[in-house]
């Protein structure tokens, strides 16, 4: 099992976490469950910003109940709680258990619509911190895109638009109410080059690449 909590910690190790900005996480591993609990871990440790302020919770987006992709709460409790013990190699005690449930919040999307996302996001509060899982499978509408994709296509051809626009969007909001937020995407990075750059291109929103460029 990947240690995500390292990986973060590596990854941010590279900035300055600061409120009122995104960054974009890359992996296509199903371990989704395991990567939130662990960017939980990670911002109920970290202190953001010059002034090193506390983050006072993390939201946690998750898909549609209906699509059973899991993060329910329960889970990410569980998860967070795994990376904490294997982090401080003891287990947590019930106050410890209860800080840390208390620490997040999980709000189901509506639908796989980029609205129930920025209505998710709209409920976080200044200076704390938010992560949208399976971030790659929100839409711009219902219809098919009338853009031509590329020949030969590719998988990310069909993702890449989508979530640009969702982190244009979602960073927007961000700014406005003054708090963190990753998008995890759900994906691996894209193989056509021309998509991996449009994602870097997005204004204010960092990319943090899959694990395979990380061990590049």
């Amino acid at each position: 099992m990947i240690n995500y909590f390292d990986t973060f910690r590596e990854a941010y190790g590279q900035t300055t976490l600061e409120f009122g900005v995104a960054d974009i996480f890359m992996d296509d591993s199903s371990e989704i469950a395991a990567r939130v609990g662990s960017f939980v871990l990670l911002m109920n440790q970290a202190t953001l910003g010059k002034d090193g302020d506390h983050v006072r919770g993390v939201l946690v987006v998750a898909p549609p109940l209906d699509s059973k992709l899991g993060c329910y709460q329960t889970d990410i409790e569980r998860a967070t709680r795994t990376a904490a013990e294997s982090l401080f190699k003891r287990e947590l005690s019930e106050r410890e258990q209860g800080s840390l449930g208390r620490f997040v919040r999980v709000v189901h999307a509506r639908n796989f619509r980029m609205e129930a996302v920025t209505e998710a996001l709209g409920t976080a509060s200044e200076g704390s911190a938010a992560i949208v899982a399976h971030a790659a499978l929100y839409r711009m509408n219902d219809e098919p895109s009338s853009q031509p994709l590329p020949s030969p296509p590719l998988p990310d051809d069909l993702w890449v638009p989508h979530l640009c626009n969702l982190a244009a969007r979602s960073v927007a909001i961000a700014k406005s109410r003054n708090f963190y937020l990753l998008l995890d995407v759900g994906e691996s990075s894209p193989q056509r080059p021309e998509n991996y750059e449009r994602i870097k291109a997005v204004d204010g929103c960092g990319v943090f690449p899959s694990l395979d460029r990380l061990d590049c």
